[in-house]
C-alpha cells in the first residue's frame, strides 16, 4: 500500500493545512481533530476505501461502568483521549474535571511522566488499572528514560480538598504523615 500512501500523503497535509486556516471549519470542529477530517478527505479523493472492523478500539473513562476485567482482550486498540479522573476514595470525577487521581497525557506536554506512577484508588476500574499498568511498563522497560520532575498520579486537582474529603481517604492521610518529596523536591 506504499503507493496509496504516497498518493494519500501530500493531499492529506493539505486538506489539513486547509482546514485548520478555514475560520469556518475552525467553528464547526475542534483543532485536534482536524487532521483526521484532512485524512478522510484526502483518502475519498484518490479513491482509498476502508473496511469497517467492528470492535476495533474502546474508549472507556473513568465515567465507564462495568468495564470489563479483560476489556483489552476484546479490541485492536485503546483509545486514550481524555484523562482518566477519580477520587481518592475511587469515586469517578465529575466530567471536564481534573480528579485526585488524574492519568492524563495533557499534565506531560512538557515534561515525561515520572516513572512508578500511582496506582489508581481501590474502586476504579479495570480501564484505569490497565492503562497506569501500560504506563509503568512503558517508562520501565526504555532503560534511557528521563528523569521527571512532574507529579505522578496525585496533585493535579486544583480545588482544595476538603477537610470532609481529607479525613475521609487512607491515602490522604499516609502523605500528611511523615517526611517525603514532591516531583523531587524533599
Amino acid at each position: 500500500h506504499l503507493d496509496q500512501l504516497r498518493a494519500l500523503t501530500p493531499r492529506w497535509l493539505n486538506f489539513s493545512l486547509g482546514l485548520r486556516s478555514n475560520a469556518d471549519a475552525e467553528r464547526v470542529m475542534q483543532g485536534w481533530v482536524q487532521e483526521m477530517w484532512g485524512y478522510s478527505i484526502a483518502a475519498a479523493s484518490v479513491g482509498i476505501r476502508h473496511r469497517l472492523v467492528g470492535n476495533f478500539q474502546v474508549e472507556h473513562g473513568s465515567l465507564s461502568r462495568d468495564v470489563p476485567e479483560d476489556f483489552d482482550k476484546h479490541a485492536y486498540i485503546f483509545h486514550y483521549t481524555y484523562g482518566i479522573e477519580y477520587t481518592l476514595d475511587g469515586r469517578p470525577q465529575g466530567i471536564n474535571q481534573i480528579g485526585e487521581w488524574s492519568l492524563d497525557k495533557r499534565h506531560y506536554g512538557s515534561d515525561h511522566p515520572p516513572r512508578h506512577l500511582q496506582p489508581p484508588p481501590e474502586g476504579a476500574n479495570a480501564a484505569a488499572r490497565w492503562l497506569h499498568a501500560a504506563w509503568n511498563e512503558a517508562s520501565a522497560g526504555i532503560e534511557a528514560w528521563p528523569e521527571s520532575h512532574s507529579m505522578g498520579t496525585i496533585g493535579w486537582r486544583r480545588e482544595k480538598i476538603s477537610a470532609e474529603q481529607l479525613a475521609s481517604s487512607e491515602l490522604a492521610r499516609r502523605v500528611q504523615q511523615g517526611k517525603w518529596s514532591w516531583g523531587g523536591v524533599p
